[in-house]
């Protein structure tokens, strides 16, 4: 009977020493996952989006901004050649035509001629309603889907613009960027290969965000029309 006894003893034994080994081990187990979680926490930046009245105050801002350049875009358009050289010099800030003063025709001239032209428009409803979704804690958007198709959009349309009107109200559909941008294209592949490129750029970018069908039905119709009543005409010889 105490043979038994010490048999069964041992197999209790050998489990407190394998705990004790972990114990005393270098890297417990516990102070590794605490590591993790303490590198993996949010930085300084989106812990202070986590608080209520940061995010409204910032969905604010998002807002009026976004209605600022929406103002100073529009008017731009108007004013763009007394404002083009406004923005050149600093001397010229009382004569100002933009509806935004110096600042928005500061702002417009950057956007619309130096950068991205028209397409510069298109950061606006991304601005508001990024602002929308924090003010109301609502989601309306994916940021990061928003931010991808927004800027192929952005280059795609300031670099078509740039190639099809170089020099139209001055260039400023298409911007400097557009402008160099379809140069390179041109320098590279001529007007015809740049014009295919910008043609099937936008239909993958149409199956890849909408899975759009390239399905052309009212040329496939018509075309059928063709066709039969071409074989209606055709008048087939008896044999002799």
């Amino acid at each position: 009977m105490p043979a038994k006894k010490t048999q069964e003893e041992k197999p209790k034994n050998r489990l407190k020493s394998s705990t004790t080994r972990t114990e005393d081990g270098k890297a417990p187990r516990k102070s590794k996952r605490k590591e993790v979680e303490v590198s993996g926490q949010p930085s300084r930046y989106f812990r202070m989006f986590q608080n209520e009245k940061n995010r409204k105050i910032a969905g604010l801002l998002l807002i009026f901004l976004s209605l600022v350049l929406l103002v100073s875009f529009v008017s731009y358009f108007f004013t763009w050649k007394a404002d083009q050289s406004i923005a050149a010099s600093s001397d010229a800030i009382q004569n100002t035509k933009n509806s935004m003063g110096y600042i928005g025709a500061k702002i417009a001239h950057f956007f619309i001629y130096r950068w991205f032209g028209i397409a510069s428009f298109l950061f606006i409803p991304i601005l508001f309603l990024l602002g929308v979704q924090w003010l109301y804690s609502q989601k309306m958007l994916r940021l990061k889907r928003a931010i991808a198709m927004m800027t192929f959009l952005v280059i795609w349309l300031s670099g078509t613009l740039g190639f099809l009107f170089p020099s139209f109200l001055g260039g400023i559909l298409g911007g400097q960027f557009g402008a160099k941008f379809a140069s390179f294209m041109l320098t590279s592949l001529g007007k015809i290969g740049t014009a295919l490129v910008f043609f099937f750029s936008f239909l993958v970018f149409l199956i890849i965000r909408f899975n759009a069908n390239l399905r052309f039905s009212s040329f496939q119709k018509r075309s059928k029309e063709i066709i039969d009543e071409h074989s209606e005409n055709i008048e087939i010889a008896p044999l002799p």
